[in-house]
């Protein structure tokens, strides 16, 4: 099966230091995109990892302030378009500027940061599944998502993650 997307949702940014708490949404037929306003998420944040299911688009490490250090997460239900409470709020490390690969809408891992080690969040049942693997990613670190694995990348250090094995 595959998705037709029809809109997209982007959360957070910053201007002149200021870190942003709202949410645009973006219809993909119009090319149209609306402010849902200041507010409408529960904290600001920049350069944080974000991932989504089917119904939340979640973000990892909003630190409320401007490139921030935070283990905080929320997410946005796109369905209702409302902030989303029900979810584990807490992620093992604090992080700012890292990034993360994910398995469809199922699961996402994060790396980088202050600590490398990689972090797993299961989205379907909304909850921190823990860390795993050795501290391996530091730093600015970006991923890139396959049907099958993803690549984590960190200055001249890529490396593989299968999702089937971890």
């Amino acid at each position: 099966f595959r998705s037709i997307i029809t809109t997209a949702f982007m959360q957070g940014g910053y201007k002149s230091s200021a870190a942003w708490n709202n949410i645009n949404k973006c219809n993909a037929s119009t090319d149209t995109t609306v402010n849902l306003g200041d507010g409408a998420i529960e904290r600001s944040f920049n350069y944080q990892w974000g991932a989504c299911s089917k119904d939340y688009a979640y973000v990892f490490g909003a630190g409320n302030a401007h490139a921030a250090s935070s283990n905080y997460t929320i997410a946005y239900n796109m369905r209702t378009e409302t902030q989303a409470t029900d979810i584990d709020r807490s992620l093992a490390l604090s992080r700012w500027n890292f990034g993360g690969v994910f398995q469809e809408h199922y699961r996402t891992f994060m790396a980088g940061g202050a600590d490398g080690r990689i972090e797993e969040y299961n989205m379907t049942t909304k909850q921190l599944q823990g860390t795993i693997g050795a501290t391996t990613y530091s730093g600015n670190t970006w991923g890139l998502s396959t049907e099958n694995y993803g690549i984590f990348y960190t200055g001249n250090n890529g490396n593989t993650l299968t999702f089937a094995t971890k």
